[in-house]
C-alpha cells in the first residue's frame, strides 16, 4: 500500500509539473532564478568535476551497471529481481522518450563546448535513468542488510549520486531546475513500479 500510495505521489507531481512547464509561467521564471544563481558556481574545476559527474547518469554508464548487476544477481541466486531491474530502467526510458516529444521544452542556452544535444529538454533522462537506477539497487542490496546503520549508508550514498547527476544537468546548463526535479518524479514513480514488482 505504501508503495502504491508512493508512486501515485509521484505520478501526480510530475503530472502537475509537465502542466506548469507547458503552462509556461511562473515555472520559468523559478528556471531563470535558478540558473542565473548558479552563474557563479560555474568555474572551471566545478564544471570539469560535473562533466565527469554527470556520465554517471548516461544511458551508457546505465547500461553497464544494470548488466553489471545482473550478472552479480544471477550469482548470488537473486534472480527474482533481474526482471524488475530491467522493467524499471526501460520503462523510465520510453516515459522520458515520450515526454519529452510530447511537452517539446527547449533547452537551456548551452555552456560553450560542453553539449551539442537536439533533444527536448523535459523531463531530464540522466537525472531520471539515475532515480530509477541507482534507486533500485540501494532497494536491494538495504533488503537484507542487518545493520540499520548500513541500511542508511547505501540509502545516502545512492541519494547522494543521484542529487550530483541531476545538479551536473543544471550546472552545466543542458538542462532547467524543473527538467531535473521532473526526473527525480518520474524516475521515483518507475522506481516504485519496479519496488512493487520485487515484492
Amino acid at each position: 500500500m505504501k508503495t502504491a500510495l508512493a508512486a501515485a505521489a509521484n505520478a501526480a507531481l510530475f503530472g502537475a509539473l509537465a502542466v506548469a512547464v507547458l503552462a509556461d509561467g511562473a515555472v520559468v521564471r523559478f528556471d531563470v532564478a535558478a540558473n542565473a544563481f548558479l552563474a557563479a558556481w560555474r568555474v572551471p574545476w566545478l564544471v570539469q568535476a560535473c562533466l565527469w559527474l554527470t556520465n554517471f547518469g548516461s544511458g551508457a554508464a546505465l547500461g553497464g551497471v544494470a548488466m553489471t548487476a545482473t550478472a552479480f544477481l544471477y550469482a548470488a541466486q537473486r534472480g527474482v529481481f533481474i526482471l524488475p531491474l530491467w522493467a524499471t530502467i526501460l520503462c523510465a526510458q520510453v516515459t522520458v522518450w515520450v515526454s519529452k516529444l510530447t511537452i517539446g521544452r527547449v533547452r537551456p542556452e548551452f555552456l560553450p563546448g560542453v553539449a551539442s544535444v537536439n533533444l527536448p529538454a523535459f523531463p531530464s533522462g540522466h537525472t531520471t535513468g539515475a532515480m530509477a537506477t541507482f534507486g533500485f539497487l540501494a532497494y536491494v542490496l538495504t533488503r537484507d542488510l542487518p545493520s540499520g546503520r548500513a541500511r542508511l549508508a547505501v540509502i545516502a550514498a545512492s541519494a547522494l549520486l543521484i542529487a550530483l547527476v541531476g545538479f551536473s544537468r543544471v550546472l552545466l546548463r543542458v538542462h532547467f531546475a524543473t527538467d531535473v526535479l521532473g526526473g527525480l518524479f518520474l524516475g521515483a514513480f518507475w522506481l516504485c513500479v519496479g519496488v512493487a514488482l520485487a515484492k
